[in-house]
């Protein structure tokens, strides 16, 4: 669940570059910075990993087990980071 989390912050992190872009009044392209690709880099693979997981979970157990456990585990962690 904490890659999860990881991934949540990554795609906020880069939903706030799209929103300084596209502002009219700030006028900052956020695609020219090293940064966003790092971002975009670093969210990848987190959210493919966390997608796969869940998939596997679902082939193993019911998901009214696996879906509450992994929603808890990843609000636990979005509260702690």
């Amino acid at each position: 669940a904490i890659v999860g989390t990881v991934s949540l912050l990554f795609v906020k992190c880069i939903s706030e570059l799209l929103i300084q872009t596209l502002d009219q009044e700030c006028g900052a392209n956020q695609f020219d910075h090293w940064f966003t690709y790092v971002a975009i880099a670093c969210w990848i693979p987190t959210v493919s990993f966390w997608l796969s997981r869940m998939n596997t979970g679902l082939a193993y157990y019911s998901p009214l087990l696996i879906i509450p456990l992994l929603q808890c585990g990843f609000v636990f962690f979005a509260i702690l980071i």
